[in-house]
């Protein structure tokens, strides 16, 4: 999902990614390397994983070529359960429409699990 303001075209758009045997472990590892990011550069956020058994990733593409607004201060609530599909979106729909969401991004994980992560800015 994209939120927020409208943003200016690019010129450059840069990438990052972590990789760890769990999800709180690969989203921390990431959030580690945007501290190089400002508010109002970061572009999209995704969870994935190449299936059931592999790494749990996260990617971030950002602009440092769009004007940055201070420090980017990340955090993250994260659901790792059971559930449908649709109930999972609902899920995202309710922390979308709470304001407090940066970006949300979900990935299938093991079994029939599923997980949704929350980013949002601490300012």
């Amino acid at each position: 999902l994209f939120l927020g303001a409208r943003r200016p075209v690019p010129v450059t758009v840069q990438h990052l990614s972590s990789a760890a045997t769990w999800w709180n472990g690969a989203a921390d590892l990431l959030l580690q390397q945007l501290r190089q990011v400002q508010r109002n550069q970061l572009l999209t956020l995704d969870a994935h994983n190449d299936g059931p058994n592999e790494a749990a990733r996260f990617t971030a593409l950002y602009s440092t070529s769009i004007p940055g607004d201070g420090e980017l201060r990340l955090q993250y609530r994260a659901l790792n359960v059971e559930m449908p599909w649709p109930c999972l979106h609902k899920q995202a729909a309710v922390r979308a429409a709470s304001g407090a969401s940066l970006m949300i991004t979900g990935s299938s994980n093991e079994s029939s699990r599923r997980v949704l992560y929350n980013f949002y800015d601490t300012h």
